[in-house]
């Protein structure tokens, strides 16, 4: 099935942004989380849907509504069936799914219709009937997307990982966001110093307000300047805002961003480091 907006169908399709229907509306509300180390997916959905004629071919099941999920990154890819009138709450094996989860409502024949119409075609199929064949689409809802990755149940700094480079001097360092991870690439010194920093607590504190957050800061910048890319740690980033309340990742401060993620480090900082005192 293809669900872009410039594909042309042999009859009218109820779908966003396209006016094949004059007011017609084919809405799902959808709700997704995952449970504790990803056993499993819950994806909840409910629909709504205006056109009177197919919503009696729903009640007459020869269409149905269900919603189509593919991760690609499993060749997971299935229509799942959304019940008349119902929150449907429909429960996937955590490990069929894994990066990037599309969610797509459709509603498609499952018999062959004849001439069917609608009062509510646009004007240029008005009076026109179209024959239906099982599988055809009849409406698609808006997609959605989510992401799903392992170190989504680790603390945010498992995204990240240090880089010695040999011929590099001083205390500069870099940021690379070409691999899963983001890379902190730093002097043979200065990877010395954050090692032994790792291993005192109060000390980690202090890496994770200054090293590490600049490094998330420039990360969360680059996926608001490239909100498609597709690698494991913006997977990680995006999915971890998702289900952070409230946070829009596209909407926000970077800055404002990574304090929401790291539940605000700062105080962290002043409780280990400086004991609460000003």
């Amino acid at each position: 099935m293809r669900f872009e907006d410039q594909v042309i169908y042999p009859h009218p399709v109820l779908r966003p942004d396209v006016e094949d229907y004059k007011d017609g509306d084919f809405e799902v509300v959808l709700k997704y989380w995952a449970s504790p180390e990803h056993s499993f997916v819950e994806i909840s959905a409910q629909y709504h849907l205006s056109v009177p004629e197919l919503l009696h071919l729903v009640k007459l099941e020869k269409i149905s509504v269900g919603l189509l999920v593919d991760c690609r990154d499993t060749f997971y890819r299935k229509v799942l069936p959304l019940g008349f009138g119902q929150r449907e709450n429909i429960i996937i094996d955590g490990g069929q799914l894994h990066g990037k989860v599309e969610l797509v409502p459709i509603i498609y024949a499952v018999t062959q219709i004849i001439a069917f119409t609608s009062q509510d075609f646009a004007e240029e199929f008005k009076g026109l009937q179209f024959d239906l064949e099982p599988g055809d689409l009849v409406a698609y809802g808006e997609p959605e997307e989510f992401y799903l990755e392992r170190e989504f149940f680790k603390p945010l700094e498992s995204i990240i990982s240090l880089s010695t480079i040999e011929d590099k001097t001083g205390f500069q360092w870099d940021i690379s966001l070409d691999e899963d991870q983001i890379k902190i690439e730093v002097s043979q010194e200065l990877s010395q110093y954050i090692q032994s920093a790792r291993n005192s607590s109060s000390h980690r504190v202090i890496l994770i307000n200054s090293l590490y957050f600049s490094a998330l800061q420039t990360a969360v910048c680059f996926i608001q300047r490239e909100p498609n890319i597709e690698v494991k740690w913006a997977n990680v980033i995006r999915q971890k805002c998702l289900y952070t309340p409230g946070l829009d990742i596209q909407k926000e401060e970077p800055h404002l961003i990574v304090q929401r993620l790291l539940e605000f480090p700062i105080e962290r900082l002043s409780k280990s480091v400086f004991n609460g005192n000003s």
